[in-house]
């Protein structure tokens, strides 16, 4: 089965696509690295640094023999969002590309703006945007 998993550098999205992948599905992520960015801008950065992911698929694939296709790209930006549909071609899309909104949405206005625009544009953009002309502005 071909799966395509939207926030797949997250704390869920990554072990998720480990697992398929371990038991022989075809595996493509798609990351902004938004929430490494929001890690740093609040000085909140995990206690081990995180690999890029096109890093840790090959660390993955030489591990297991098994591969994870890695985008990076924004599922606020329709129009690549659109084409890796297109070129994964998925049976199955896992959607994990939001930002958690607390506390980091409540830190101030712009975390809010922030927090609020991506999680609604990216799933606007996943589950209806992705296939038609209408774009849900983000950022």
């Amino acid at each position: 089965m071909r799966f395509l998993i939207l926030g797949g550098d997250g704390y869920l999205g990554w072990p998720t696509a480990m697992h398929l992948a371990a038991r022989g599905h075809e595996v493509t992520v798609f990351d902004n690295y938004l929430r490494r960015r929001i890690a740093l801008e609040t000085d909140s950065e995990p206690l081990v640094a995180l690999l890029p992911l096109p890093e840790r698929a090959r660390r993955f694939e030489a591990e297991t023999g098994k591969r994870i296709e890695v985008v990076l790209g924004d599922c606020c930006d329709q129009e690549h969002l659109l084409l890796t549909v297109r070129n994964a071609a998925p049976e199955v899309m896992v959607h994990y590309a939001e930002q958690p909104s607390a506390p980091y949405s409540m830190a101030n206005q712009r975390a809010a703006r922030l927090t609020f625009q991506n999680n609604l544009g990216a799933t606007f953009n996943a589950i209806g945007g992705a296939g038609s002309s209408t774009r849900m502005p983000c950022r």
